[in-house]
């Protein structure tokens, strides 16, 4: 099993739709820009690993699950 960037943003799309949140939104809850969650949601940018912490406890959901899905 590998960190597959695109699969990771697919997720994170997902739980922020779940979530009823726009791009804006979230990105605003995160203190990063639009763009750059932009990125992160189709693939083209990592998030940090600090990132990811603050997106598992914001949607709730663990590590494991952010990153390799599971």
């Amino acid at each position: 099993m590998y960190f597959d960037i695109v699969a990771t943003g697919k997720r994170i799309r997902g739980l922020r739709k779940e979530a009823k949140l726009t791009q804006e939104r979230l990105a605003e809850k995160l203190n990063i820009s639009r763009i750059h969650l932009a990125h992160i949601e189709i693939g083209s940018k990592a998030p940090s690993i600090d990132l990811m912490i603050v997106l598992v406890q914001f949607f709730g959901v663990t590590l494991d699950y952010l990153v390799l899905g599971r």
